[in-house]
């Protein structure tokens, strides 16, 4: 990398003539193992051809030494216990619905924006989904909705048909992101959403765990009430992007990750770790003649121990319940779910619908929430052909004197967006000497007092007879 060696250089105050760059620093170490045979090792001389090298490599007997020391156990023990698995576990199949000519079809629009995808849902007033929608976020997950949703309405259209938003709910990591954007009358946390979605389809959860494209929800519920949440805090080594990551670095499709973990007969035990230490286990797992089949299945071993291990963190596994759900995108891939039921030696039920769950969520409590009466906002999808917007980055934040640095997105129906603002007063646009700003700043200002100081608070229990 040419820009690191400068930077480096540039650190070191060194000049070019003192900046020593070899032609192929990538084989510097191979290259001095080679050099080397001439020096320490000049009294071990042979001679050997290449075939004898590949010979060697493909011996079964070698494969064999240095895989027993280390395996995993098989997925499945019989033919049988897989065909059981796959029939427990089958996903319905779903057909969008076919618009007839001259209909109005209402429906309910359900958005879920994830970390690393974009997935909504419609639904009529039966609550039956009319279609849906899956697909990566491409770095502007806005633009991947917007032309997904004119995508279907032309189909509707060239059907002579007409589709009719009610009303639109968002949820997930850009909530308020699409809420703002698409003026949506509804908007809820992603956990409330992912819950109300299992409650539709399994009724009497008693353990929610979601497994996204960079993080998860772990959620109790006891007789429909949420008693408990834990999401992980951090590191994404046990989610959707992980996985996808190392199966392209080992050239296997996305779609073929369980087919490729199912085959492994020496499965790979990698444990719970984090990304850059994961590297150094599969290259250590490699040199023990492990396979890109027993490898990938290892790694989706791994994303369920980090998940007991590093993110939900119990003793007892009675504690999950009776009825454990499963849902997100990592769960439409089979090795996964398997991975768990090993794990917690118990039967567990996936989601029908796994990768839109919090969309489906979403779209129910927009029809239980909107009524007739209610004004409705939603942009619509006429509209949404010249929805744009704008980003603007390290605004200083004009009212106190920390000047922190805000990021406004401007959109086309005239909403704005604010992120980055360190506190309530950072969500204010406008002109500080303008009146109706200070009316605002002064509404933040007293709702803030309002908050009880924990300094305060603290001396008050040591120190006064505090009930």
């Amino acid at each position: 990398n040419p820009t690191l060696v400068n930077v480096f250089a540039k650190r070191l105050g060194l000049t070019p003539e003192e900046t020593l760059r070899p032609t192929h620093p990538e084989i510097m170490i191979a290259y001095g193992a080679a050099l080397s045979l001439d020096g320490m090792f000049a009294g071990n001389s042979s001679w050997y051809m290449p075939k004898h090298y590949l010979d060697l490599l493909e011996n079964p007997e070698l494969r064999a030494h240095l895989q027993a020391s280390s395996d995993g156990p098989l997925f499945f023990e019989s033919e049988e216990e897989h065909l059981a698995f796959n029939e427990r576990h089958q996903l319905p199949e779903f057909t969008p619905y076919v618009p007839q000519k001259s209909e109005t079809v209402h429906a309910y629009l359900g958005i879920d924006s994830g970390s690393t995808t974009t997935k909504f849902v419609l639904m009529d007033e039966n609550e039956n989904i009319l279609d849906s929608f899956y697909a990566p976020n491409e770095g502007d997950p806005l633009t991947v909705a917007k032309t997904a949703l004119l995508t279907i309405h032309d189909r509707y259209e060239k059907a002579g048909a007409k589709l009719d938003i009610i009303a639109a709910g968002t949820t997930g990591y850009g909530e308020l992101l699409f809420s703002k954007a698409f003026s949506t009358e509804c908007h809820v946390v992603e956990t409330v959403a992912h819950a109300r979605a299992a409650d539709k389809y399994i009724k009497d959860a008693t353990f929610i765990l979601d497994i996204g494209g960079q993080d998860m929800k772990a959620i109790w519920i006891d007789n429909g009430i949420i008693t408990n949440i834990v999401v992980n805090e951090a590191c994404s080594s046990g989610c959707g992007s992980f996985l996808e990551n190392f199966a392209s670095s080992l050239h296997i499709p996305v779609e073929e990750i369980a087919e490729a973990a199912f085959s492994s007969k020496h499965p790979a035990s990698l444990g719970s770790r984090c990304t850059v230490f994961m590297n150094s286990s599969i290259v250590t797992e490699q040199r023990n003649g492990k396979q890109s089949a027993d490898i990938m299945a290892g790694l989706c071993r791994s994303i369920i121990e980090n998940v007991f291990t590093k993110v939900i963190r119990i003793s007892n596994l009675d504690s999950l319940g009776d009825k454990i759900v499963v849902q997100g995108g990592t769960f439409r891939n089979d090795a996964v779910l398997r991975a768990l039921e090993q794990y917690t030696g118990r039967e567990v039920i996936r989601a029908p619908y796994p990768g839109i769950m919090g969309a489906i969520g979403m779209a129910l409590i927009t029809k239980e929430q909107y009524h007739a009466e209610q004004k409705q906002t939603f942009i619509g999808l006429d509209a949404l052909d010249s929805f744009s917007y704008k980003r603007e980055s390290n605004l200083p934040c004009p009212f106190c004197t920390n000047l922190c640095q805000r990021t406004i997105v401007t959109f086309s129906n005239g909403n704005s967006w604010i992120t980055n603002n360190r506190c309530e007063r950072g969500e204010i646009l406008g002109d500080p000497k303008d009146a109706k700003v200070r009316e605002k700043i002064k509404e933040v200002n007293k709702e803030s007092s309002a908050v009880p100081n924990l300094f305060e608070v603290r001396e008050k229990l040591l120190f006064e007879d505090y009930p």
